[in-house]
């Protein structure tokens, strides 16, 4: 049995959250170089799979331009729908599976409430 690498589970965990922070907010998110990638039976995340060209001005480590762009980001600058309908429509069948629940518009739970219920 393999030990379990706390540093190599951190890194797969941040991929996703990347990748989703990519497709979302504009904060921090690199400029797509080349022609994109065919995604025909591939995830969605493989459209970051192309030459990416990082501003010279922000660094990864860099807490506080990311904190301060973050609090002045305005709504308009969120891409709320990265899954386009020509995206959705190049999927196989089975990603689209369930799409009722993951697409679904709903209300997003409060931890004071919770919280309060919970006692």
């Amino acid at each position: 049995m393999t030990q379990f690498n706390k540093n190599a589970f951190g890194f797969v965990a941040a991929v996703p959250l990347q990748i989703w922070a990519w497709d979302h907010i504009h904060i921090g998110r690199p400029d797509r170089v080349g022609s994109p990638p065919d995604l025909h039976d591939c995830p969605l995340g493989c459209r970051w799979n192309i030459g990416l060209r990082f501003r010279r001005n922000v660094k990864a480590t860099d807490i506080e331009f990311y904190r301060d762009e973050l609090d002045q980001q305005r709504e308009s600058q969120v891409t709320w729908m990265p899954y386009t309908e020509d995206v959705l429509n190049g999927l196989p069948a089975f990603c689209l599976e369930g799409s009722a629940i993951w697409r679904s518009r709903t209300s997003l739970i409060c931890a004071i409430y919770v919280d309060y219920h919970l006692r």
